[in-house]
């Protein structure tokens, strides 16, 4: 399978979960690419018939709501880049321990702000406790007529 084909087949995947029509993608392409995206172009990017720029890949992203990286994922173990041999599709994905440790990563740090947050909370919460102790202590000293040395 060639790699626009690949890139096709997700543009179609795509276009079809956001309920967009091809002319309506176009609409969208146009605005973000500065120039006329007809509906046959659209077509024969769904098709896999044309070579694609980083700029229009970056763009069909967008209005897909999707990575460019989605749109390169092939589903099967080869692909053909131009006129070459095949390559093993592997060189188009992201390895899966890179993907894991990035996602464990941001939720290791939504734990830590949590756990942050909520030890701040407390840390207030056990100085005004520790600040109403002290008035009531020293209220106590007082009523038994011992003073403090910094208050004689």
């Amino acid at each position: 399978m060639r790699i626009e084909e690949v890139i096709g087949q997700w543009i179609a995947e795509g276009r079809d979960q956001t309920g967009m029509s091809q002319a309506e993608l176009g609409e969208q392409l146009e605005k973000l690419l500065g120039k006329s995206w007809p509906r046959q172009a659209v077509s024969a990017a769904e098709k896999g018939r044309r070579a694609f720029t980083a700029a229009e890949l970056v763009a069909f992203a967008i209005a897909l709501g999707c990575n460019v990286e989605d749109l390169l994922q092939p589903r099967t173990s080869t692909v053909t880049l131009a006129n070459g041999p095949p390559v093993e599709s592997r060189h188009l994905r992201t390895s899966a321990a890179t993907g894991t440790d990035l996602e464990d990563c941001v939720t290791s740090m939504q734990r830590l702000r949590e756990t942050w947050v909520d030890l701040r909370n407390k840390s207030r919460v056990m100085d005004l406790k520790v600040g109403v102790a002290y008035k009531d202590l020293t209220a106590a000293l007082r009523g038994r007529g011992i003073a403090r040395k910094d208050e004689s």
